[in-house]
């Protein structure tokens, strides 16, 4: 199952004129920022991925200003609950996507959100954004807690003990992280989403980056 389906984040390419299937598109929300504007402009995301595998992963972040903790917690859940009308509008999923220094920084964070949103709300476990946690859980109960929520997981090579996004962030053949242990721990939670293959800062051409890359996932994936 775990060659369904692939996305390179290296490459702009990514467009159903080209016959591909759009596997995700990226959205920030800010929370601090208009609604109706952007959940607007997310939500027109999701009526042109319908009728695919389409699925928006949804960051959040909260802007400069004392804004109680409390608030933005209940404008996330409003913002969520919005998208999930659309998710059954249109058949386009959720999942939240935790970013490092946004709101929702951690997958613990996601979790708790889409369990406080209506049903259909995912998450998406991004690999980097776990390692460059000061204090990273352990991957097992991790991944048992969000398995009922996990729709999406993004990989890359990295460095474990790596600090900034050079060494978290580099193609799937390099690093000294173990991705068969990564996709073990996802098996025993029985995880059948999607992967994307995280690009960011990679100044590799993404076809150099792509054809590396994706040795490395089948080597893995024959070792597992």
């Amino acid at each position: 199952r775990h060659t369904r389906y692939w996305r390179d984040w290296s490459s702009d390419v990514c467009s159903s004129d080209l016959g591909l299937d759009v596997l995700s598109s990226y959205a920030t929300l800010d929370l601090t920022g208009d609604q109706d504007a952007q959940l607007g402009r997310i939500e027109a995301e999701m009526d042109a991925l319908a009728g695919g595998f389409g699925e928006i992963w949804l960051a959040i972040r909260a802007g400069d200003g004392a804004v109680e903790d409390g608030v933005l917690r209940r404008t996330a859940e409003r913002a969520v609950a919005r998208l999930l009308e659309q998710e059954r509008r249109t058949g386009v999923g959720l999942a939240l996507y935790p970013h490092t220094g946004f709101w929702l920084a951690t997958t613990e964070e996601a979790v708790t959100l889409a369990k406080s949103a209506p049903p259909g709300a995912g998450v998406c476990f991004n690999l980097c954004h776990y390692l460059r946690r000061d204090a990273e859980p352990e991957l097992g109960p991790l991944l048992r807690a969000a398995a009922p929520h996990l729709s999406a997981v993004t990989v890359n090579g990295a460095e474990g003990d790596g600090t900034d996004w050079g060494q978290l962030i580099q193609p799937l053949d390099a690093g000294d992280h173990d991705l068969r242990g990564l996709l073990e721990a996802l098996d025993e939670v029985g995880f059948g989403g999607s992967f994307g293959l995280q690009g960011y800062g990679v100044r590799l051409p993404p076809e150099v980056h792509l054809a590396r890359s994706m040795a490395a996932w089948r080597e893995a994936l024959r070792q597992r």
